[in-house]
């Protein structure tokens, strides 16, 4: 019937099909608290001296979280709301502005699950935690967060190279440069969202060009290698399971997967933003290092 909503399940939590078709209404696995997992996602809290980050690409705009990505090789904009039936929080998922249609939705969907952790079971945790004092006034104040994920490895990897050793302010500045310059953007409603590099754009740019944007010269060649491992040599960093032994440029080897990190993140300290990225499980567990750049 035109106009019915259709519920399905996607591991382990419940999809509600919107009647237009480009929302959907997602039930995330209990306990979950959005604005606690919200202000992990959205930029970088206020610095000591009350400096605050202008929103990279994670935006909350009238009550919404908004973000731009790149879906088969076009930029979509969408928003993630909470919508509440009683006390069971729901996440209510609409595709903004780009190309309709099912397979974009499906996308879209996976993707801010991915981002807010919704299929993610605590119940385990809290029971390990349970008799442990300290963690426990934390869990229950803190009940329901979730430590959110980027919407792809590849940016997580990316992201975790250019702030490496650097402070802050610094790291978020040349963020910034990469996205602007490489990023699509989308206007809506007045305002500019831009998307995170593609990989295929990333694997053709030059050092030299990079450097201009105040990005070392190691660390320009990982994110180019790494790049162009993922679009000429076909590293899947998304994929489980299998592990493999890809060849990059600059004579570096990377390992498939989310083991890659550990090696593509040698001689790099500041491991918690790619670490903040992974499902915990999966997270490598030695990240000793020095850069060497």
């Amino acid at each position: 019937m035109p106009g019915r909503r259709q519920r399905r399940r996607m591991k382990g939590i419940a999809v509600q099909q919107g009647a237009d078709r480009q929302s959907v209404l997602i039930h995330p696995r209990q306990p979950f608290n959005f604005l606690h997992t919200l202000k992990f996602i959205l930029s970088p809290p206020a610095l000591l001296n009350g400096r605050a980050f202008a929103p990279l690409m994670d935006h909350f705009q009238d009550g919404e979280y908004r973000r731009a990505i790149r879906i088969d090789g076009q930029a979509v904009l969408y928003g993630v709301s909470e919508e509440r039936n009683g006390s069971v929080p729901a996440l209510r998922i609409r595709v903004l502005k780009g190309p309709a249609g099912r397979n974009i939705s499906h996308r879209v969907q996976q993707t801010a699950a991915r981002q807010f952790s919704a299929e993610l079971d605590l119940a385990p945790f809290y029971r390990m935690t349970s008799s442990d004092k300290v963690l426990a006034k934390l869990i229950s104040r803190f009940r329901g967060m979730r430590i959110p994920q980027a919407p792809s490895v590849y940016e997580c990897v990316v992201c975790a190279i250019l702030e490496q050793q650097v402070n802050l302010t610094f790291a978020h500045q040349v963020k910034r440069a990469l996205i602007e310059t490489y990023g699509e953007a989308i206007n809506f409603e007045g305002r500019r969202y831009n998307a995170f590099p593609e990989p295929q754009t990333l694997a053709r740019v030059t050092p030299s060009e990079l450097r201009k944007l105040q990005i070392s010269g190691p660390k320009a060649r990982y994110i180019i290698g790494i790049s162009c491992a993922v679009t000429e040599d076909g590293l899947d960093l998304d994929r489980r399971g299998q592990q493999h032994a890809v060849h990059v440029p600059d004579g570096a080897t990377f390992g498939r997967d989310r083991l890659v990190l550990g090696h593509l993140l040698q001689g790099h300290r500041r491991q918690p933003v790619a670490l903040r990225d992974l499902p915990p499980r999966e997270a490598p567990a030695d990240h000793r290092g020095e850069d060497q750049g």
